[in-house]
C-alpha cells in the first residue's frame, strides 16, 4: 500500500516531465524544420505551421503546471512524502520550468529576429534590438540562460529548507518556478493561444461568443505583440524567482473563500470557471500577473 501511495505522485511528476520534454522537442522542431534541415512544411513532424508548433510548446509547459500541482496535492492527501519524490519533483521542475521556457524563448526570438526565415510569425520589434540579436547570437544565448540559472537557484534554495516549514507556511520566498515557468510559457505563445475554450466544445461550436469580448483584452493582445515587452517580462519573471519577495500560495486564497462559506466559495469557483471558458488566455495572463 505504501508503495502504491508513492507511485501516484511520482507518476504525476513523470507525466509533467513528459510534457516538459515535449515542449523542448517542439521548440527544436521549429529550428530544425525552418533553419537547418529546411524540411517541407507539409512534412512537419507535429503540425503544418510553426505557430502551431510554438503554441504546442507553450501549452505543454502550462500542462506541466497542472500535473506539478496534482503531484503535490496527491502527496499531501496520501501522506506519501519521500526524499526520492522530493528529488524527482525538483529535477522535473528544472526541466519543465527552467529549461523548457528558456528553449522556447530562444527559439521564438530566433524566429522574430529572422534567424529562422519564412515562418510567417511577425512581432513588433525595435530595429536596433532586432539587428543586434541577429548579429550577436551569443547575447541571445545568455538571455535565454537567465531562466535556467534562476530556476536552479530557486529550487536549490527551496530544497535546503526544512520540509515541515515549507508545508505549513502560507507564503513562498521568491516566485515558485512552477508558476514562473508556466506564466512565461503562456506569455511567449500568447498570440497563438485561443481566446476562449467554450467555442471549441461540441455543444457550443455554432454559437457566436463575440459579444463577450472586451476592448481591454484587445489591448493585452497589442501589448504582448511587442517583442521588447516579452523580453522584459521574461527577465523580470526570472529574477522574481530568486528575489526575497513573498508570494501567497494559491491554497491560501482557496481556503480564504472556503472559510467565507459555501455560497462565497461557489461564486468564486463560478467566476474562475467562467473566466477560463470565455477568456482563457486573458484569464491566464491576469492570474499569472497576480
Amino acid at each position: 500500500m505504501k508503495l502504491f501511495k508513492m507511485l501516484i505522485p511520482n507518476t504525476l511528476t513523470l507525466t509533467s516531465l513528459f510534457f516538459g520534454f515535449s515542449s523542448i522537442l517542439a521548440s527544436i522542431e521549429v529550428l530544425s524544420s525552418f533553419y537547418s534541415l529546411k524540411i517541407n512544411s507539409d512534412r512537419d513532424l507535429l503540425f503544418s505551421s510553426p505557430s502551431y508548433i510554438l503554441s504546442y510548446a507553450g501549452i505543454s509547459i502550462l500542462i506541466c503546471t497542472i500535473f506539478d500541482l496534482l503531484d503535490g496535492f496527491s502527496a499531501r492527501k496520501l501522506n506519501s512524502f519521500s526524499n526520492f519524490g522530493k528529488q524527482l519533483d525538483s529535477l522535473s521542475d528544472l526541466v519543465c520550468f527552467g529549461i523548457a521556457p528558456a528553449v522556447l524563448f530562444y527559439t521564438l526570438t530566433l524566429v522574430i529576429v529572422e534567424k529562422v526565415p519564412h515562418t510567417g510569425i511577425i512581432y513588433k520589434v525595435n530595429s536596433f534590438v532586432s539587428s543586434y540579436l541577429h548579429e550577436h547570437v551569443l547575447s541571445l544565448k545568455l538571455l535565454a540562460f537567465l531562466f535556467p540559472i534562476c530556476a536552479v537557484v530557486r529550487l536549490s534554495r527551496f530544497n535546503i529548507k526544512k520540509e515541515e516549514i515549507e508545508i505549513t507556511k502560507d507564503t513562498f520566498e521568491g516566485l515558485p518556478s512552477t508558476f514562473a515557468g508556466g506564466f512565461i510559457g503562456g506569455i511567449l505563445v500568447f498570440k497563438f493561444i485561443p481566446s476562449d475554450i467554450i467555442s471549441f466544445l461540441p455543444w457550443f461550436k455554432s454559437i457566436d461568443f463575440s459579444s463577450f469580448s472586451l476592448s481591454f483584452f484587445s489591448d493585452i493582445d497589442s501589448f504582448l505583440n511587442y517583442y521588447t515587452v516579452i523580453l522584459l517580462v521574461y527577465i523580470l519573471t526570472a529574477t522574481l524567482m530568486i528575489s526575497k519577495f513573498s508570494f501567497f500560495r494559491y491554497s491560501v486564497i482557496l481556503n480564504y473563500f472556503a472559510k467565507k462559506g459555501n455560497i462565497t466559495f461557489l461564486l468564486f469557483l463560478t467566476f474562475f470557471i467562467f473566466g477560463l471558458l470565455f477568456y482563457f488566455k486573458y484569464f491566464l495572463f491576469i492570474v499569472g500577473s497576480c
